[in-house]
């Protein structure tokens, strides 16, 4: 569906068809080059003029007299559009009384447009009637007397018979009962020149309310020539209204309208410069599955280019032949340099190409071929003098891709290296030209996911990135392996059994070419550092107050980026100032992305508000923000999930510090602890955690090895597996390749691998609680201390909480254990599901919650036993501890209620250190 072929939908044009329509002028000329869009224009104009007879435009032929067949044409669609206007009864009484009177006024010119042509057309509107409509206006004509029945065409194109077509065109506007009759006549370029001055004779002729509307081409000589006599003899009797190429937003119109990609609106437009006959004929290509560049060069236009080339001189020729091996001008001096011509010669060049019409249009603020003409004339070259040509042309490109506008060059450089082939110089680029389709797409996955954070990128991620949105497939490790052979990337393993780093071994020039040959062979140009961009475009919004920003794609630890953002705004403002701002995870188009941003102290509200829920797009993929989280922020208690592990483990017959466990039954109990931790998570823990997705194991025995597999992202679980290649775990890329053989779908990737005799014995509830704090105390190290008030109101806000963690925590990890089925639970806790889950007071939560500390167990116990009706949900005690009576309770303050059951002194000076022993302050 393009906007030249489907009449029902004309994209950009309307404010043109407007001033067509509604132009008083009496020759209203629509100029422009060809396959502009000027037909179009003029149907529209003409099908759509309301309140007004506008047949639908006539073409005119190049021989003499043919103005006044086309004139006389018009005025035949006319009279069939007022016959066809009512209904078959009255059509026949209409016609006979319309065209008698015609043949009474103008004799023999009318009976030899009924003889030639009348009869005909009307056929089309009324089918076999036609046959007894036809018999009945013979009888008409042959009983009307006139003295002009020989009149031949060759007298009606003479200077006389303009009067005739004056009466002619007035008779039938008044039979039409219309408002105003518009003439259209197509191509009048091609007319004689005594044609021309009869047109222009004719438009002063004709009444105010006839009116006549022409396109012509001015590119052209003929044209140029035409345009200029009707200047000269019609003057103020003619306007004219320029036709230029459709707008990007009008092209974008034409995309969405077929069901095409409106990414793709940039390079369409600069493709067809907006001319709606390539516009059409590259939809239809794409609509078949083509890609941009490969579709084939219109034959009409063809032959048009080919005679303006032929009329260039040898040096226009040579100078056209190298340059149009690039899709946009160079600057000047490059073109001097490149070309070795003098600036005069050049400039003297440029002029003739623009007069000749092979430069036809502006970019980048400089003459430069149409995309069509300047493809005509490549593919008219030889193989061996593009081959020739593209290589003494890279060089240039190469130097100006390193530049500011260097990305804009990416097409062109990859099309210099394909063209250029064995004749390529720079070893660089040799490498390019022999690339896969699956290396050329990770390379450019590796484009995007570059950050400002100057990290190297997760191999994983990278590889699932070229597979979704680069169309990557097979066997993508071996690709990479092929990239890194060829010196195109570096793979880095910072830690064994842990996801491998990859990143790009090729400067600026390489980094435009390979996005070039992305959108050449890939069909999508990658956006370098799209995090980056994304963001930008995103979350700068003026309401946000953010000073400095780092950002990228992925899930990385959220406290070691923030961190890295304050040592970099340190580095970049020479100053170290507490830490103010936000952390940010989101989401584009199903790959992970992290922002941090530092803002003045007090603005880190606004700038959470600035950026919650934003939503925005970059390259046909959707941004959105899932998670804000504000700094500094509440301090979380380090070593939180050890000290509950510390709860729970190592209480005969529960576990042992060793624990024992058989392999499946190890990560079986590992698997249900996180994942029974992280659902018990908010949103925030699980952020800093690292626990926002499931985790699933594969695990492997092998005489005597143990190998351990986590997958992140795929449902949590446990998997036996047999056939790992234990022979690979030593290689870098080895997380990649046990990825492949388990054929994980995208989103899951090995983060972790374990093999060999099983050193690490302690219970998985340590092990958990171990990584897990190893990221709380990460975040904690970002937030300035935080001053205690030891005052009893103060005691109650730290110490109470404090206490309500641990035993959340604890019963996270009971809930995990018990779920596993691991064992069967003691007093303790059985104690532990007992206790309120919401206690009742702060004084109830310290008696509740001070059950868990591992230290001077009958007295906490005979305490909590003292007050029962302080704390519910503690009906199973006297069960659990038959053996204590209850004896009278009474506490004293607050203060020394809290520091006396958690087991501290009374005095200021050890509660404060208490707290400190606690990890509510830092060190």
């Amino acid at each position: 569906m393009t906007p030249e072929s489907d009449a029902t939908q004309f994209f950009g044009r309307a404010d043109l068809v407007e001033s067509a329509r509604s132009s008083d002028a009496p020759l209203t000329l629509l100029v422009g080059d060809s396959g502009i869009g000027k037909t179009a224009l003029l149907r529209h104009v003409q099908r759509d003029f309301q309140g007004a007879l506008a047949p639908a435009p006539v073409e005119v032929f190049s021989r003499d007299g043919a103005f006044v067949d086309a004139i006389l044409d018009v005025m035949v669609d006319a009279v069939g559009q007022i016959i066809a206007d009512d209904v078959w009864s009255t059509r026949r009484h209409q016609a006979e009384e319309f065209l008698a009177k015609l043949a009474r006024r103008s004799g023999g010119l009318v009976i030899q447009l009924i003889q030639e042509a009348l009869l005909q057309r009307l056929r089309l509107w009324f089918g076999e009637r036609s046959i007894q409509l036809a018999s009945e206006f013979k009888d008409v004509f042959g009983s009307t007397e006139s003295n002009g029945l020989s009149t031949s065409v060759e007298a009606a194109r003479s200077d006389n018979v303009l009067p005739e077509l004056v009466t002619f065109a007035s008779e039938i506007l008044e039979v039409s009962g219309r408002d105003e009759f518009s003439i259209g006549l197509d191509r009048i370029e091609i007319l004689p020149e005594t044609d021309i001055r009869r047109l222009a004779d004719l438009a002063r002729m004709l009444p105010a309310r006839v009116g006549l509307k022409a396109t012509l081409q001015d590119t052209s000589e003929e044209g140029a020539r035409t345009l200029q006599l009707l200047d000269s003899v019609g003057g103020y009797d003619v306007r004219t209204i320029r036709v230029d190429g459709l707008s990007e937003s009008a092209v974008r119109e034409a995309l969405v309208a077929a069901g095409l990609d409106e990414a793709r609106t940039p390079e369409v437009h600069h493709q067809t410069g907006g001319y709606p006959l390539h516009l059409g004929d590259l939809i239809r290509h794409l609509e078949t599955g083509g890609q941009l560049g490969s579709e084939p060069i219109n034959a009409k236009f063809g032959k048009l280019i080919q005679s303006r080339w032929d009329g260039l001189t040898p040096t226009c020729r040579t100078a056209a032949r190298q340059l149009c091996m690039i899709g946009r001008p160079l600057p000047v001096q490059l073109v001097l340099e490149t070309l070795e011509v003098g600036e005069s010669d050049w400039f003297n060049t440029v002029d003739t190409l623009k007069s000749e019409r092979i430069f036809t249009q502006t970019v980048d603020g400089q003459p430069w071929f149409h995309e069509q003409r300047r493809r005509w004339l490549v593919d008219s070259l030889s193989p061996t003098e593009r081959q020739s040509g593209a290589a003494r042309i890279i060089p240039a490109v190469s130097e100006l891709a390193q530049s500011q506008v260097g990305w804009r060059y990416g097409p062109t450089l990859a099309e210099l290296i394909e063209e250029a082939g064995t004749e390529i110089v720079d070893p660089d680029f040799k490498r390019l030209s022999v690339l896969s389709d699956s290396e050329l797409a990770i390379a450019a996955a590796l484009l995007e996911l570059d950050s400002t954070r100057s990290n190297p990128t997760d191999a994983a991620a990278a590889l699932a990135h070229a597979r979704r949105f680069f169309g990557a497939d097979g066997d993508l490790v071996a690709a990479l392996e092929r990239l890194t052979l060829a010196g195109l990337t570096a793979v880095e393993q910072v830690l064994p059994g842990r996801v491998p780093l990859v990143e790009m071994s090729f400067g600026r020039a390489i980094a435009v070419a390979v996005g070039g040959m992305c959108h050449r062979r890939l069909g999508r140009m990658p956006i370098p550092a799209i995090g980056l961009a994304a963001w930008t475009d995103v979350l700068g919004t003026p309401n946000s107050p953010k000073k400095f920003a780092v950002c990228g794609i992925g899930e990385p630890i959220p406290g070691d980026v923030i961190w890295e953002t304050h040592i970099a705004e340190g580095r970049a403002t020479r100053t170290l100032r507490p830490l103010h701002g936000c952390y940010a995870a989101g989401d584009l188009g199903g790959t992970p992305i992290f922002a941090v941003a530092t803002t003045d102290p007090g603005q880190e509200r606004q700038l959470a508000a600035a950026w919650a829920d934003a939503k925005g797009e970059l390259g046909g993929r959707t941004l959105e923000v899932h998670q804000v989280l504000e700094f500094p922020a509440t301090r979380f208690r380090a070593g939180r999930w050890s000290v509950a592990a510390n709860d729970l483990v190592g209480r005969p017959p529960s576990a042992k510090e060793d624990s024992g466990l058989a392999l499946q039954d190890d990560v079986r109990v590992l698997s249900d602890i996180r994942e029974a931790a992280r659902l018990a998570m908010d949103p925030v823990d699980q952020l800093l955690t690292g626990m926002i997705k499931p985790m699933h194991f594969y695990y492997q025995e092998d005489f005597g090895r143990s190998t351990v597999l986590r997958v992140l992202g795929q449902s949590a679980g446990v998997t036996s597996c047999s056939t790992l290649d234990i022979g690979r775990f030593g290689s870098p890329l080895a997380s990649l390749h046990y990825a492949e053989h388990l054929q994980l779908p995208y989103g899951c990737e090995v983060v972790g691998m374990t093999t060999g005799a099983r050193l690490d014995r302690a219970h998985p509830m340590r092990r958990f609680a171990k990584q897990t704090d190893e990221r709380l105390v990460s975040f904690n190290r970002h937030h300035p201390r935080i001053e205690v008030d030891i005052r009893e109101g103060y005691l109650e806000q730290w110490l109470g909480p404090y206490l309500e963690d641990r035993y959340q925590d604890a019963r996270g990890l009971y809930d995990a254990v018990s779920m596993a089925g691991f064992f069967e639970p003691t007093p303790y806790e059985v104690f532990l599901v007992a206790a309120p889950s919401s206690p009742e007071s702060p004084v109830s939560s310290v008696f509740a919650w001070s059950a868990l500390r591992p230290s001077d167990e009958m007295k906490i116990n005979y305490r909590l036993f003292e007050a029962p009706g302080k704390v519910s949900g503690l009906n199973v005690l006297p069960e659990v501890f038959p053996q204590y009576t209850s004896p009278s309770f009474s506490s004293g303050s607050l203060a020394a209620t809290l520091a006396d059951v958690a087991g501290y002194g009374k005095d200021d000076v050890s509660i404060f250190q208490s707290i400190r022993d606690l990890e509510l302050l830092p060190n």
